[in-house]
């Protein structure tokens, strides 16, 4: 093996020992964006940049692809080598959260701190090549390094997100009592503070009358979402269509920013709806068509139903959007709260991007 591994090649491979394979982590499927990909094509490199010292014979296994692509095994070697002349020791850091910290989540991709590998599915883009040396290493023979496909380990690294808190309220006259309007406005403040400490982001949309309307853009801000809670008005109807759609284009401006974000909605209401989106409309082919762009944006939805015997339509839209339903037995500030943080608990805690 000595004779096989030049000392360098060596030392980087010793040093990748107490990297572990990932074979399935289970993951939080986050929506797919359409996000501009370089053409540029990637591993390239000069066939001088290889080790001289080391012979090279590339395998290439039997593929069903067209004749094209007969070299792309032998240009992919080329830059593992290329790239491993060039490395340097890092060190692995924890995958442990830290208190204060945005989520963080497992990646596919360039972006993020290398932590682990694993076998590649599909096409690899980003190769691990210590563990693919080593790989290829140990069937290795008559001082020839042999790569094959299945020698290939793709990278997995480990970026912080952003998580997006979309709160729809309802703020129609049937919402209009004095225990749930202060308990809602003290869990949109709780949500705040752990978004400032997060580094998380928290936008309010009211709906009531004929429309939905912004009452917080997104913000970090606890004191800038205290003076608009302040002059929130209550009464009226209650276009709950509207207040859903206008939830929607508010995360879809901010996705737009951020594809990486996981975005969250949070429909509080009482399950009443009397108030479509035009004049004549029909209520609930309405909603019905946003839901469904709701579920095609990717959206998390977190249905809170306030209806004191729970609502029908709550349960139903909770259903549409394959989101959770919440009920409390006994409406407080803990339980509401507790509801919210775990929805983004959950849903952002491991995310395949």
């Amino acid at each position: 093996m000595n004779d096989i591994i030049p000392r360098r090649l060596k030392k980087n491979i010793e040093r990748d020992n107490d990297i572990t394979v990932s074979h399935s982590t289970p993951i939080y499927r986050t929506p797919v964006y359409t996000v501009p990909v370089s053409k540029t094509p990637i591993l390239q490199a000069p066939i001088h940049s290889i080790p001289p010292n080391l012979e090279l014979e590339v395998i290439v296994e039997p593929e069903k692809q067209k004749e094209n692509h007969e070299q792309t095994d032998e240009v992919i070697l080329r830059q593992i080598l290329t790239d491993f002349t060039r490395i340097k020791k890092k060190k692995i850091t924890s995958t442990q959260m830290k208190s204060g910290r945005r989520a963080e989540v497992l990646t596919k991709g360039k972006r993020g701190r290398y932590v682990r590998y694993r076998m590649p599915e599909g096409e690899v883009t980003d190769i691990a090549i210590a563990p693919t040396i080593r790989a290829a290493a140990m069937h290795a023979q008559e001082n020839k390094l042999k790569v094959l496909k299945s020698d290939y380990r793709e990278k997995i690294r480990r970026r912080r997100i952003c998580t997006l808190l979309n709160i729809v309220l309802d703020t129609s006259g049937s919402m209009d009592e004095i225990n749930k309007v202060e308990i809602t406005r003290s869990v949109i403040i709780a949500l705040l503070k752990d978004a400032y400490q997060r580094r998380d982001k928290v936008s309010l949309v009211t709906y009531s009358g004929r429309k939905a309307e912004v009452a917080l853009p997104f913000t970090s801000s606890v004191e800038r979402a205290k003076r608009y809670l302040e002059t929130i008005p209550f009464g009226g109807t209650t276009p709950l269509a509207s207040g859903i759609l206008m939830g929607l284009h508010v995360l879809h401006n901010e996705i737009i920013k951020d594809p990486s974000t996981i975005p969250i909605m949070i429909l509080v209401t009482d399950g009443k709806a009397n108030m479509p989106l035009e004049v004549g409309g029909n209520i609930y082919r309405e909603l019905s068509m946003i839901l469904n762009y709701v579920v095609n944006e990717g959206v998390h939805v977190l249905t809170v139903d306030m209806d004191n015997h729970g609502s029908k339509l709550a349960r139903e839209i909770s259903q549409k959007t394959k989101g959770r339903y919440f009920h409390p037995e006994s409406l407080s500030k803990e339980s509401l709260y507790d509801a919210i943080s775990n929805e983004r608990d959950d849903v952002s805690y491991f995310a395949k991007m």
